[in-house]
């Protein structure tokens, strides 16, 4: 089990390490910076992310922000999962997430996978009848998207007992208008940050939108 990190911290997440430059108005607490790929194999990371895709266009912003939704955004475990779950750990307490709906009864169940899940791993818990892989965090898996995809068709959803909490995005006025339009599957709290400052406008964009 890996030690949990100080909330204070911060992670600026990119496609490439983002540059050094300050950015006004993030929160306060220790910065570190990484490369998408490298915060993903990262032992020990901050929790709270802010995106920064490179600005070098609109579409490979949303291409990063795709990706970043589909390996970041890892929710927290149902409530009674995740209590269940707390009852059999010392240390720090899951996030929790949201009451099991009464209807969906295969989400009482879930399989719990502690430390790194590899390939390997992942093909032996497909043996295990819960479709509902329950991990330490986003950063513990280490699973090619082909194999992401696969296990999306078998049924399995992820959960993650300490969730990467994205608490804004720096911009590019292109993207900051594209995600005034639509933020799909990203977070609705998430404050958006363009040359520096906070986007304000409310204006809807004819721009590619993030699907």
């Amino acid at each position: 089990m890996t030690k949990a990190t100080s909330t204070t911290s911060l992670a600026l997440v990119g496609p490439g390490r983002p540059p050094t430059r300050p950015v006004s108005g993030l929160p306060g607490g220790r910065i570190r910076r990484f490369a998408i790929d490298d915060y993903l194999v990262a032992r020990r990371a901050p929790d709270r992310v802010v995106l920064c895709p490179s600005g070098s266009s609109l579409a490979a912003d949303l291409s990063f922000l795709r990706r970043a939704r589909e390996r970041l955004l890892i929710a927290a475990p149902p409530r009674d999962i995740a209590v269940a779950i707390g009852g059999l750990r010392t240390g720090e307490p899951p996030a929790l997430g949201a009451p099991t709906a009464r209807r969906r009864g295969p989400l009482h169940r879930a399989l719990l996978l502690e430390g790194v899940v590899t390939e390997a791993r992942a093909r032996s818990a497909l043996a295990s009848p819960p479709r509902l892989w329950v991990v330490e965090s986003p950063r513990s898996l280490r699973l090619s998207a082909a194999t992401l995809s696969r296990l999306r068709r078998a049924g399995v959803r992820w959960a993650a007992l300490r969730p990467a909490v994205v608490v804004g995005i720096v911009a590019s006025p292109e993207l900051a208008a594209a995600l005034a339009s639509s933020r799909r599957g990203l977070p609705k709290a998430a404050s958006i940050w363009t040359d520096g400052r906070r986007a304000t406008s409310p204006a809807r964009s004819r721009r590619p939108s993030l699907r």
